[in-house]
């Protein structure tokens, strides 16, 4: 009976800290999820030579980023797309802690949830206002401890690389 309650507590201690190890890895699949699709998303551009924008949407099942092919707003099945996790929210700026600024990047950054790509894969903000830095953030709702929080950053020469928030500083 010692032992299996000694087992217990230490079960018990270790639990919360299982848990947000499970939060992160999930939180990081995400961010790198929607890395990837930016990245398709851009190679269809070029191949398409066609405007093409990634866009989120939050249905029943969870968070959903997608290459919306046809422009007309709803995820269709034979979009490119990637299932964010139930818990896992797309964000136009973090709150709580700072935001990626120029220093952290190179370049001054626009928070958007909509990224778009032009037919020679630079990223745009709107139709005619293109080779713009961009940011879109991810945070989750964990049960356990803080929120945890993700960014995808796209330069203005189209290169895309994820963030995680470190409780400290942002860093990839």
């Amino acid at each position: 009976m010692i032992v299996v309650g000694i087992m217990m507590v230490i079960a018990a201690m270790a639990m919360p800290k299982l848990m947000t190890t499970i939060a992160d890895v999930r939180m990081r699949g995400a961010v790198n999820s929607a890395s990837g699709l930016m990245q398709q998303s851009r190679m269809l551009a070029i191949k398409d030579n066609m405007l093409r924008k990634v866009k989120y949407s939050n249905v029943a099942s969870g968070g959903f980023m997608y290459v919306d092919v046809n422009d007309d707003g709803v995820i269709q099945a034979t979009e490119p797309q990637v299932q964010m996790g139930s818990t896992i929210m797309a964000y136009s700026a973090p709150t709580g802690l700072p935001a990626l600024i120029a220093t952290n990047l190179g370049y001054t950054p626009a928070t958007v949830s909509t990224i778009m790509f032009n037919p020679r894969g630079l990223p745009c903000s709107a139709v005619n206002t293109c080779s713009v830095g961009m940011v879109i953030y991810f945070t989750d709702s964990r049960n356990v401890g803080s929120p945890g929080w993700g960014a995808v950053s796209v330069s203005p020469a189209g290169r895309v690389k994820t963030w995680m928030w470190t409780g400290s500083a942002w860093g990839d």
